[in-house]
């Protein structure tokens, strides 16, 4: 049998240029630390403050230019529309400032890597005084909100019964300056150079709302047909319209009908007829005649629980 021959293979390595690599990383290296000794004084690309772009400068630079932008504005007088026309507020007698300490804080807290991708835009406080401008605003445009309220009017049918006429004058929304935008919208502009025009009003809701007088009303139409009851051992308190109508609670608003305190002065009226001190037995008797001189039962003690009374009128009033 004739012997295979063995095949040898032999593994060619080709060379690699490092050459080219060596250069980029010594010029990637030179240019960053070129780079670093241009920038060691001064801000990062991409950081504006507002609009004033301070990019490349240095701290002092970055202050002047920002500060002849802010001087220029607040020479300037903006103009507000609101409901009743345009109105002014002149940003020269304003005593706005600009805190420059918010540039020295980022130019110390730089970093360097974020600086490279993302937009860096500084908003430095500015202090105003516009307590006089707004108010004059303020008072033009101001109104103030009304309350809802219910008229309450008895009339007598023609058999002679009592009737009520129970209506519902709406609530009416006010309207305020909202100073605290306004302010924000004049720093915008101070700033960064633009503003929202139109004049930011609040709309101040009125305290006692058509809702809850609604509810009120609608309790004492309930209350013509089906007067409350209280009732105690065979004696009764009936809370009808009329009275009904004393114990609303048609002042403050909130969620409860009742005027707690008003219904607590008419629950002590009825207190004073069902509570009772308690009085201990008396018995005396006379051994010598043989009769009782003095009998007197014992009687316990009983109170009107308020507390418990005035839930059970609002848990009525709610049904």
């Amino acid at each position: 049998m004739a012997k295979q021959k063995k095949k040898y293979f032999k593994l060619k390595f080709s060379k690699v240029n490092l050459l080219p690599v060596a250069l980029f990383i010594i010029l990637f290296t030179l240019t960053f630390f070129t780079y670093q000794v241009f920038i060691a004084d001064k801000y990062y690309p991409f950081t504006l403050v507002g609009d004033s772009n301070i990019s490349f400068l240095t701290e002092g630079q970055a202050i002047r230019k920002v500060q002849l932008t802010f001087e220029k504005r607040k020479e300037q007088k903006l103009q507000f529309s609101g409901p009743q026309g345009l109105f002014f507020i002149d940003l020269a007698t304003s005593s706005a400032k600009l805190d420059y300490s918010t540039l020295d804080q980022a130019f110390n807290s730089r970093k360097q890597f974020q600086a490279l991708l993302f937009k860096s835009i500084l908003f430095p406080k500015v202090s105003l005084s516009l307590d006089k401008q707004s108010d004059t605003i303020a008072l033009a445009i101001g109104k103030e909100p009304q309350n809802a309220q219910l008229l309450f009017n008895e009339t007598t049918t023609l058999e002679g019964s009592p009737s009520a006429q129970i209506q519902i004058k709406e609530a009416v929304a006010g309207l305020s300056l909202d100073r605290e935008k306004i302010e924000k919208e004049i720093t915008r502009y101070l700033l960064a150079g633009k503003y929202q025009i139109n004049l930011p009003i609040q709309v101040v809701s009125p305290k006692i709302t058509t809702q809850h007088v609604q509810r009120a009303k609608e309790a004492l139409e309930r209350s013509q047909t089906q007067p409350l009851n209280l009732k105690f051992e065979g004696r009764s308190w009936i809370i009808d319209t009329k009275q009904l109508l004393t114990l609303l609670d048609l002042t403050k608003g909130g969620d409860l009908l009742l005027d707690k305190d008003k219904t607590y002065v008419y629950l002590s009226t009825i207190a004073k007829e069902i509570d009772q001190e308690v009085q201990e037995g008396l018995f005396e008797f006379n051994p010598t005649t043989k009769r009782v001189t003095a009998f007197k039962p014992s009687q316990e003690g009983r109170n009107l629980n308020l507390d418990q009374t005035y839930q059970l009128i609002i848990d009525a009033k709610r049904r």
